[in-house]
């Protein structure tokens, strides 16, 4: 009798446990609208030109209208699947026995024939332009990679690391030394992309490799009730600027097609495309100019009381404190199925 005594309560908790999880299973999560809002300054932290000569790959990629990239974008293409070459680095703990030695440059040149000269190896620390550690590889799944405009999106890295990479372009230059062509417990010159602690004066070269005109939306987009409009303060937020016709989705390049298809007249709306504005893969909202809140507007003809040109070239924490900084915001929504 003292033995069922002590069976029955642990019956109860297993039979309890059996219907919660029970319960648990049949619960659906029904769709539900996701709101978003930026300031202009609230751009990703996560997104790196190779190299500044991707500034024009992007902006022939991104505001094509042709079907046809220029000879430069082919030529400069990342071989992202070759993974003899294609490697990306982030430095990690000198005592770290996973990684290896590297030494990584900004804006590296391409590798010469018979190799890079062993001065590359050599030296102390430069800020913003030479960096010394031990590295690891990077796991596909930590970044996604734009090939053609030549940038990539590092998802979990912060502000005080340092990322460096090793490719190859579509015309045979390759930059850096891949660990698969280097000899054991040989130090690895690598081309940086990320410097920790970005700042435009002191980092200037890695400041440049940054885009600020990607945005990183919370959950997986859908177009299903897909809208977004950005607006200027003036007597409450507005869609367009005093006097303007053009709505500031119009003027900031978001309200037009890209790709084979012919622009229309615009409409006011910014146009969702896939693999343009929008990667639903990654949920980047990208703006197809490197500086929308300053060089659109000045080609629209606004007056400099509306650029926001801080955004650009100050760090971010700077560029929240300007005048400016809460004049734009970059609303909408869409419908997220969990």
């Amino acid at each position: 009798m003292k033995k069922l005594k002590n069976i029955l309560p642990v019956m109860v908790i297993l039979v309890s446990a059996f219907f919660v999880l029970s319960c648990n299973e049949d619960i659906v999560v029904p769709p539900h609208d996701v709101n978003f809002d930026f300031y202009p300054y609230e751009y990703s932290d996560g997104h790196y030109f190779f190299d500044t000569l991707y500034k024009a790959s992007f902006l022939d990629y991104y505001n094509n209208t042709t079907g046809t990239l220029t000879e430069h974008t082919i030529q400069n293409e990342v071989l992202v699947n070759d993974t003899a070459t294609f490697e990306v680095w982030i430095k990690i703990s000198i005592t770290d026995s996973a990684g290896v030695f590297a030494y990584a440059h900004t804006m590296l040149y391409e590798q010469p024939v018979g190799g890079y000269s062993d001065t590359l190896k050599t030296g102390n620390p430069v800020l913003g332009k030479k960096m010394y550690g031990r590295f690891r590889r990077m796991h596909p799944y930590e970044y996604a990679m734009h090939s053609k405009p030549g940038f990539i999106y590092l998802k979990y890295t912060g502000e005080d690391d340092v990322v460096a990479v090793t490719y190859k372009t579509s015309s045979g230059k390759l930059f850096g030394t891949p660990v698969s062509s280097a000899a054991p417990n040989d130090t690895l010159i690598l081309k940086l992309v990320q410097w920790a602690y970005l700042h435009p004066i002191d980092t200037p070269l890695a400041w440049e490799l940054k885009l600020k005109n990607v945005y990183v939306l919370p959950y997986a987009v859908t177009t299903d009730g897909f809208e977004l409009n950005v607006k200027y303060y003036s007597n409450g937020y507005q869609t367009h600027l005093p006097g303007f016709s053009k709505s500031i989705s119009t003027m900031l390049d978001i309200d037009r097609y890209t790709g084979t298809t012919r622009e229309p007249p615009p409409d006011g709306k910014f146009d969702l495309l896939e693999g343009y504005t929008i990667d639903f893969g990654t949920n980047e909202l990208i703006f197809p100019t490197l500086r929308p809140f300053y060089d659109n507007l000045i080609r629209e003809g606004a007056g400099s009381i509306y650029w926001y040109p801080e955004l650009y070239t100050k760090s971010k924490s700077e560029a929240m404190n300007v005048e400016n900084a809460y004049d734009y915001r970059i609303l909408g929504k869409y419908r997220y199925y969990p």
